[in-house]
């Protein structure tokens, strides 16, 4: 949550890896491996891209870094080249959204390190021309294998191997779901440690070890969903479009923002490799080149709030506001597009008509002032109740992203939905998402009375959070106990419960008021495909009661 709070979720003006707006044609641009040939060797006059250097940090250190690419500065009078580039570089040690744009006089060549890469570029190429030649080397040995066991099959009268020539190999590669682990004799742990298990909504289980006892632990693991529909060339397409900011740093009402990622606004903005600051009108989202395009632009602008029904407003001025996709194209597209220069994994699609937005908004005698928002599909098909979510860098550290969390929650019980954010979550997004999970898990069990359970179904039913959701949380919160035959229990100090919650509880930042939320869903006639909403909570009861009924 792309907390920043991004979850990424996944993309999109809501979702998925694919339909984006960046072109392949741009990607020639920054294709330069050919060039750099031509470049010859990087050097104290040279510094081309992968080169390492010394730079001025912002805060006005120097430290190590490398040219990711360089842009000749022209002369705004005659465009011609002036031979002086400013220099796009990565911060060695520093996550990608801290890398920025340095003019030369802030950038100096670094020897030590530059040999140092070289080495390393070399040793790479070694090994990797080695690795080659052993699955050469590999290839051709199975090849003769195979046809040596191909003429002893077929001298044999076929059937193919396996017990009574039923054409079943006694070895072979098994899908991790399949594979079954050998029942525990008693004498000891029965280690199953490279298993894996899936289940319907793509959740991953791994490491099972059974124990002499009869129990089971389970080490549970996030999905990697980072790649969903991109195959290799298209991520590395990706990679190439994107690997460079082209805004510098925005501005929004009296804020101004660096941004962390590129964001594929039309190219008009950006003529050459990057725009230094773009500028937003708070209210409406259109952007300007220049700041007195946009004064010209606010002496007209009547909008005071972002367009859309509010449908929340807290005592401490904080409001909500439901936009539709479809009836407010243009606001939308901006707010993806200000939402990708801080979101990695994001992919923008030309249609967010499928959308619905609920913009946070601060209000003061100037108007509602937006802070961050999230998106949600009208109808999903796999549960999800938030695509993206967002709260703005300027507003980070007041506990926004919480806020906006907890808002699709309750939106979600108001439905009688189980909800799930979209995958794949951001760093921040997860981070996020499990302490939200934690405190509202931890603020139901430490209500319970002395001695009373609960269960994973009903704490769904109270939070419309997802079971797999609960039961992660649970696990990292070491509170679920495996038995024997597939079932759980959930375990816990009631002094470990308390002081947990009241950490999570200290934290800063609004907490959302259900019975101030004004809010009637909206109706979606259900694809021809679709039966049934799974998802919904009275659907879930039912699926598990029938369930139960089966075992018995």
């Amino acid at each position: 949550m792309e907390s920043s709070s991004s979850s990424g979720g996944g993309g999109g003006y809501g979702g998925g890896a694919v339909g984006t707006l960046l072109k392949k044609s741009q990607t020639s641009k920054f294709n330069k491996e050919a060039e750099r040939d031509k470049e010859g060797e990087s050097g104290p006059d040279n510094l081309r891209s992968g080169t390492r250097v010394i730079g001025v940090y912002r805060d006005g250190s120097e430290r190590k870094a490398s040219v990711l690419e360089r842009v000749a500065v022209r002369n705004p009078t005659t465009n011609a080249e002036t031979g002086i580039f400013r220099y796009y570089v990565h911060w060695l040690d520093f996550n990608r959204r801290m890398d920025s744009w340095l003019t030369h006089d802030k950038i100096r060549y670094d020897a030590e390190g530059d040999n140092e890469e070289k080495r390393k570029r070399e040793t790479a190429k070694v090994k990797e021309a080695a690795a080659a030649a052993a699955a050469a080397a590999a290839a051709t040995s199975t090849g003769n294998e195979s046809a040596v066991e191909s003429s002893s099959s077929s001298g044999s009268g076929g059937g193919g191997g396996g017990e009574g020539g039923k054409g079943e190999p006694s070895s072979g590669v098994h899908s991790a779901a399949t594979r079954k682990a050998a029942p525990s004799d008693g004498h000891g742990p029965v280690d199953i440690e490279n298993e894996e298990e899936v289940d319907e909504a793509g959740t991953i289980f791994r490491g099972r070890k059974r124990k002499a006892d009869g129990t089971i632990e389970i080490s549970f693991v996030e999905p990697e969903h980072s790649t969903d529909g991109m195959n290799a060339e298209a991520i590395h397409e990706h990679e190439q479009i994107t690997k460079m900011k082209n805004v510098n740093v925005i501005e929004l009402g009296k804020y101004r923002m660096e941004t962390w990622y590129f964001s594929p606004i039309p190219k008009e903005y950006w003529p050459e490799s990057f725009i230094d600051v773009l500028h937003f009108c708070e209210f409406c989202l259109k952007f300007f080149r220049t700041r007195p395009e946009l004064l010209n632009h606010c002496a007209k602008c009547r909008h005071r709030a972002p367009p859309g029904d509010e449908i929340y407003r807290g005592h401490d001025g904080i409001g909500m506001w439901e936009i539709d996709g479809a009836r407010e194209k243009h606001y939308c597209q901006n707010l993806c597009y200000l939402a990708k220069m801080f979101l990695d994994h994001k992919t923008l699609y030309h249609d967010v008509d499928l959308f619905m937005f609920y913009v946070m908004t601060e209000s003061d005698e100037h108007g509602h002032h937006i802070v961050g928002y999230y998106s949600k599909e009208k109808f999903s098909e796999v549960g999800y109740n938030l695509a993206c979510i967002l709260a703005l860098p300027c507003h980070q550290r007041k506990g926004y992203g919480r806020f906006l969390i907890q808002f699709s929650y309750e939106l979600s019980k108001i439905e009688q939905k189980a909800g799930h954010p979209e995958k794949p979550l951001s760093d921040l997004g997860l981070l996020s998402y499990r302490s939200f999970w934690s405190w509202i898990l931890l603020g139901i069990l430490r209500e319970l009375p002395e001695g009373d359970g609960i269960s994973i179904l009903d704490i769904m039913k109270k939070t419309s959070i997802r079971a797999e959701d609960v039961t992660s949380t649970l696990q990292n919160l070491g509170m679920l106990k495996y038995v024997q035959g597939g079932g759980a229990t959930i375990i816990y100090n009631r002094d470990f419960v308390e002081s947990e919650f009241a950490r999570q509880n200290a934290k800063p930042g609004p907490r959302v008021v259900p019975t101030l939320i004004y809010w009637t869903p909206l109706r979606v006639s259900l694809p021809p495909h679709v039966k049934k909403d799974k998802f919904l909570l009275t659907a879930k009861i039912q699926s598990n009661e029938e369930e139960q009924s089966r075992e018995r």
